[in-house]
């Protein structure tokens, strides 16, 4: 694969899950470190966003099982990018992660329009780190 094949975020988010980190580590990482070259936090930046396309990825395989089969894998992603998201100042993707979180340990399900809810949010995040505007 190209970096051809994966230039605009719109090509990305119709790509396999496998290809998305292929795709980030040779189109998106550059043009995110490039961004914020003098920004003391770039690091940490960048590891949020490379963890927002993992989560799309894991989200994306998450969607094709069973409810509550997933329920445990999803409960530790949502919890931790509860937290994270709101270290970096994403209050309404913190606040989704967290109230899927609390649904969780209460035992309740999450829908497939809540997942996709929470891709929705992840792929704003990286079009916002990206600085596009659309996803």
């Amino acid at each position: 694969m190209s970096v051809d094949d994966c230039s605009t975020w719109g090509r990305l988010t119709s790509l396999p899950s496998r290809s998305i980190r292929h795709c980030w580590l040779r189109t998106f990482a550059p043009r995110l470190r490039a961004a914020m070259v003098n920004d003391p936090l770039a690091p940490l930046r960048a590891r949020f966003t490379q963890r927002c396309v993992d989560d799309i990825a894991t989200l994306r395989s998450l969607l094709n099982q069973d409810e509550v089969v997933r329920r445990e894998p999803l409960r530790l992603l949502v919890h931790g990018l509860s937290g994270i998201a709101g270290s970096f100042g994403h209050a309404s993707l913190s606040a989704l992660a967290g109230d899927m979180d609390y649904a969780l340990t209460q035992d309740q399900l999450v829908s497939d329009e809540k997942l996709s809810e929470l891709v929705t949010a992840l792929e704003r995040i990286i079009s916002e780190a990206l600085g596009s505007e659309e996803p």
